[in-house]
């Protein structure tokens, strides 16, 4: 099995769709909200269970090596979606390749115990998350990330992808989201019921959490920029 051929058929395809007057409607709703001239509200769907939804095979991956399949992944469910239910997403027209970068974290992780779905594909469990940050003491342990930026693992993957399919389809390098879910880390540090009970009992000790996580969280950004 050629794998090389199995992604130029996937971004061959992807990048038609790309071009197509759909597509580019979509873009010009999207461009319109954005610029506060909005046509109409657009309409996106998010967190798809594509685990359940491979009803015609044409999610399930044929290639092997971690990086074709990567790409096959993206791929295969960019065009799924776009066959069934597209609503008004939009399809880039090129692929994206982001930057890897590599964090020293904040001096705490997380610790917990999951119990998992029986559907092993899905990739989602229960999470009961230990306290790590129950003491003032605790959250002396905490300290601002250093972010570096691994260029050669970047373009090593850059390079490879360009070369499989990136005739047919650019390979564009891509930034972070820049995605700050303060609640989320706060919880998988110390747990839903005892940022909860905190919140009334120990409000102080919950401020100097949150000002310690929303600097390393500005932090961060200017370390992308």
């Amino acid at each position: 099995m050629d794998e090389a051929k199995i992604l130029r058929s996937l971004a061959r395809a992807y990048w038609e769709a790309a071009m197509s007057p759909q597509n580019a409607h979509r873009m010009m709703l999207h461009r319109a909200v954005n610029d506060l001239k909005m046509v109409r509200p657009v309409v996106l769907m998010d967190e798809i269970p594509f685990h359940t939804l491979n009803f015609d095979g044409s999610l399930t991956l044929r290639c092997t090596d971690p990086v074709y399949r990567m790409a096959e992944d993206h791929l295969r469910k960019k065009l799924f979606q776009w066959k069934h239910f597209p609503a008004d997403m939009i399809l880039e027209p090129f692929f994206p390749v982001r930057k890897i970068v590599h964090s020293t974290g904040i001096g705490v992780s997380s610790s917990e115990d999951q119990v998992w779905f029986d559907d092993a594909h899905a990739g989602i469990a229960a999470h009961m998350y230990h306290d790590q940050l129950a003491t003032p003491e605790d959250v002396e342990k905490l300290h601002e990330p250093v972010i570096t930026y691994d260029k050669d693992a970047t373009m090593e993957l850059h390079d490879r992808l360009a070369e499989a399919f990136g005739d047919i389809l650019p390979i564009r390098l891509t930034g972070d989201c820049g995605f700050i879910n303060i609640w989320d880390r706060l919880t998988t540090l110390r747990g839903v019921e005892a940022v909860l009970i905190d919140l009334i009992e120990e409000p102080e000790h919950m401020h100097n959490i949150l000002q310690k996580l929303f600097a390393f969280e500005k932090s961060r950004l200017r370390q992308m920029e």
